[in-house]
């Protein structure tokens, strides 16, 4: 046979094909689990092939053992956003934490990035525009945000992280109440949140693994599993003072962002800062009416940016930011893969709440 020679090799034609994966047992929550921790059909589908959330899950009942449903309904997650820190909202998030019932158990510094922030909200943003994602992800890497692991040792009727998550506020001012985290740290619209949190006990599961590392998220289900075996012998849990990460802030209010980058078109007479200037005046008009604005002239945030670095003004400002914030066109015309949060479902009862 001649060197290098190819022979095929034959294939029976019996040949067993490969069966359907499956999780193995274990690796995701059992029929009768997922009541306690989702009242949305829609995450019972997803999160059974999702990586994260598998993750969280088998490292939760590693850690919490028999009591990983009651102590897991105790515990919720509230993030201070790199735009919260910025904003110097901690002192009043803590606050509010606090005149709710929440200790603080636990809180680690997260450094977001564009993978890490599309694997969290991946089932949400299928629905927002690329202009809204461009600005979000450059919120999001503008400084570190603070993870606070929160526990409530006290009465409830609902999960932790579902009271934390509906009182924390919508993303949307218009549908905020006076008494909302969100409402009291004035979060100015639904780019700049502040504050994120986890919905219910199948996000804290699933968000853990996407934003700490390993020995962090083991770390925190220790402090967990030490807050609910206090809780249960009469004692306090064990808390932790945050201390906020470094910021460039502050963030400032509209009004003066626009003011600044009016400042850098003024000194630049080329047709890109006249355009900027025709969207910051804009604004100053009528700033509910800037997205039609913005569609109008057909100014996306690639121009956006593009006119303020040629103006001499940093495109990743917090003025360039808030700015862009209020003037982006949002969504999409479509539904988020993951339309409903279940904070509703779980106060009217649905789901099957454990931690009495």
């Amino acid at each position: 046979m001649p060197p290098h020679t190819y022979v095929p090799t034959t294939v029976p034609a019996t040949a067993p094909t490969a069966p359907p994966t499956v999780p193995a047992p274990g690796t995701t929550p059992r029929a009768r689990d997922w009541p306690r921790l989702t009242t949305v059909p829609e995450k019972i589908h997803y999160y059974t092939d999702d990586l994260a959330f598998r993750e969280g899950w088998a490292t939760a009942r590693r850690a919490l053992g028999d009591l990983w449903a009651t102590a897991l309904q105790r515990t919720a997650l509230l993030t201070l956003r790199p735009d919260g820190i910025a904003h110097e909202a901690l002192d009043g998030t803590l606050a509010y934490l606090a005149g709710h019932g929440f200790e603080v158990i636990a809180a680690h510094p997260v450094r977001y990035g564009a993978n890490r922030a599309r694997e969290l909200w991946r089932y949400q943003w299928n629905a927002a525009t690329a202009d809204r994602l461009a600005v979000t992800r450059e919120v999001l890497e503008a400084g570190d945000g603070l993870l606070l692991v929160c526990f409530a040792a006290g009465p409830l009727t609902t999960p932790a992280s579902s009271l934390c998550a509906r009182t924390k506020g919508s993303a949307l001012p218009e549908a905020r109440r006076p008494g909302d985290l969100r409402t009291l740290l004035g979060a100015p619209n639904r780019v700049l949140t502040l504050v994120h949190a986890a919905d219910e006990p199948a996000d804290v599961l699933r968000e853990l693994p996407v934003v700490l590392s390993r020995t962090d998220q083991a770390a925190t289900w220790r402090a967990v599993r030490e807050a609910e075996d206090a809780r249960r012998a009469g004692r306090p849990p064990r808390t932790v003072l945050p201390v906020p990460p470094p910021s460039r802030g502050p963030l400032p209010e509209l009004p003066a962002a626009v003011r600044t980058l009016l400042r850098h078109t003024a000194e630049h007479p080329h047709s890109a800062a006249r355009r900027l200037g025709a969207l910051l005046d804009a604004l100053v008009r009528a700033p509910h009416d800037a997205p039609q604005h913005w569609r109008e002239h057909g100014f996306d945030w690639e121009l956006w940016a593009t006119a303020l670095d040629s103006c001499g003004a940093d495109h990743r400002s917090w003025e360039s930011l808030v700015v862009a914030s209020h003037a982006v066109v949002s969504n999409l015309a479509a539904d988020s893969l993951i339309r409903g949060a279940g904070r509703s479902r779980w106060l009217n009862g649905e789901g099957d709440f454990v931690a009495v």
